[in-house]
């Protein structure tokens, strides 16, 4: 489906394996996005109600996120585009995968099922939140990190990973960690994840 303008959301759209292309796409809290595909809005989307993403699902353009994008068991969210400063939530139930770029505070990204994964296609733009990082879980970044170091205090963990040229990453967490909390691993191409030890 094109169309020229707004697609302003306030029931139950559902998408099966189509495409949307309009210039924005605004979903209100009555409002609800589900299925899979791939929507392209020019001007972006502002999301007040809730997103959620059964398989493949691809969001191209910036996100205006305060409500909440879940991630269903076995889904595939994948952001091209920034997260823009807003009070959202991107949650990931068991072996959901989320794929972001410029992720902006105060978004939240929380891990709420095991073995989900979060993918950083651009690791040193992002100042949102994690949230429910634990065991079975994975942050890929698609830099190379080959060591990293960790501080907090008051019940948020700062994990800074750092590569040949400096700091890659910085990882903002919510619960206290320690150093032996993670495990860094490289990976082919010039990559690396982190995981929860």
């Amino acid at each position: 489906m094109s169309a020229g303008v707004q697609i302003y959301v306030n029931a139950t759209l559902t998408l099966s394996d189509g495409q949307i292309e309009t210039t924005a796409l605004e979903i209100d809290d009555q409002g609800t996005l589900t299925g899979h595909g791939t929507v392209t809005a020019s001007a972006g989307f502002v999301i007040n109600g809730t997103i959620t993403a059964g398989k493949p699902l691809n969001l191209i353009g910036d996100i205006d996120n305060a409500g909440t994008i879940t991630v269903a068991s076995g889904g595939h969210l994948r952001c091209f585009g920034k997260l823009l400063s807003d009070s959202g939530t991107i949650e990931l139930q068991s072996n959901g995968v989320a794929t972001v770029e410029d992720v902006q505070a105060p978004q939240t990204i929380a891990f709420s099922g095991p073995s989900a994964r979060l993918e950083r296609r651009s690791p040193g733009a992002f100042s949102g939140t994690i949230d429910g990082f634990a065991q079975t879980h994975t942050i890929e970044l698609d830099a190379e990190a080959t060591g990293f170091t960790v501080t907090g205090g008051g019940g948020t963990t700062m994990v800074t990973l750092s590569g040949p040229s400096g700091t890659v990453a910085r990882l903002q967490m919510n619960g206290s960690c320690t150093t032996a909390s993670f495990t860094l691993t490289q990976l082919p191409h010039g990559r690396s994840e982190i995981v929860h030890a």
